[in-house]
């Protein structure tokens, strides 16, 4: 199956069973697809908290949405996505760096201009 029609026949859980966890392997290749999934400016500025415990979905429960409160309840694995609304200056000069040793850039200015436009 190519990734279109998988994504055609995608199903989307509306009810969850609390006694069935989520596959280690499966949780696994799940985070990896989002850690390697692309950002406009190379830097992916986001980190994946998986929440499994009772008592830190409990801290959670209070931003959940009314209508997904039972849901939320029932689910037995919550992954948290968190991203930084800033590009911090050593996360910029890091993948620039990378970059550089990868020839991405001509010369000195392409890369200075590239940190220009990833800097806040």
């Amino acid at each position: 199956m190519d990734f279109l029609q998988m994504m055609q026949q995608r199903y989307t859980c509306k009810h969850y069973d609390p006694a069935k966890k989520v596959a280690k392997a499966d949780l696994e290749a799940i985070l990896e697809a989002g850690r390697l999934s692309p950002s406009a400016v190379n830097l992916q500025p986001w980190r994946f908290i998986i929440i499994e415990k009772p008592e830190d979905k409990a801290k959670l429960e209070p931003a959940i949405m009314q209508t997904n409160k039972l849901r939320f309840a029932d689910v037995p694995t919550v992954v948290l996505i968190c991203a930084r609304t800033e590009n911090p200056d050593n996360d910029v000069e890091h993948v620039l760096c990378k970059e550089e040793a990868d020839g991405r850039f001509p010369d000195a200015a392409a890369k200075a201009a590239q940190r220009t436009g990833r800097c806040n």
